[in-house]
């Protein structure tokens, strides 16, 4: 199966996103497959980021926060709704699966808005790399996948898409917790 998804990813791509995901066990690998993507993603243009020459800036801070992991799950809960749920929700109620290149453009679209939607994280431009253009390439990536994952998770039957609404979300706030952790150890 892998080499033909090299050779035919378009193919290979429906093909995944056709079949649902069963059973717990497919939810939470799915679910950590999609983080894990995500901060391989991430962690790459970090180093290309540090052999640029810049370390991102640390401007999270925690200490204001009375129910610090309800706060964070809210967070990632109220940006899928807003950038996977809104958008692919209407199209999969009215299109199901049928029309993927719809579902794809309009997750390209999506993942744009998201990746400039957290271009705050990027304060300062780098060598030769404005700052908007690293947000688009770093978060607008991770967009995608759950963009991906949001899809993949959709059920005829489910309109309200509590399911893939549910994996995105977990797999979302599983990645900030990470990144939580990782930018403050290295203060």
């Amino acid at each position: 199966m892998r080499w033909y998804a090299l050779r035919h990813p378009w193919t290979a791509l429906k093909s995944w996103l056709s079949e649902e995901p069963r059973g717990l066990a497919q939810f939470l690998r799915l679910i950590l497959s999609a983080t894990t993507g995500t901060i391989a993603w991430s962690l790459v243009v970090s180093i290309l980021t540090v052999l640029v020459g810049k370390i991102f800036a640390n401007h999270l801070s925690i200490s204001d926060y009375t129910s610090f992991f309800w706060y964070w799950y809210k967070a990632a809960f109220i940006e899928e709704s807003v950038f996977r749920w809104l958008p692919l929700a209407p199209l999969l109620i009215i299109f199901r699966k049928r029309t993927l290149f719809l579902l794809i453009i309009v997750s390209v679209f999506s993942s744009i808005l998201f990746g400039t939607a957290h271009y705050s994280y990027f304060v300062y431009d780098y060598p030769g790399l404005p700052g908007i253009v690293l947000s688009l390439i770093n978060q607008g990536v991770g967009g995608f996948v759950w963009c991906l994952v949001f899809i993949k998770c959709a059920r005829n039957t489910d309109y309200l898409f509590v399911r893939p609404l549910i994996t995105t979300t977990s797999s979302h706030f599983l990645f900030n917790m990470i990144v939580l952790a990782v930018s403050n150890g290295s203060t």
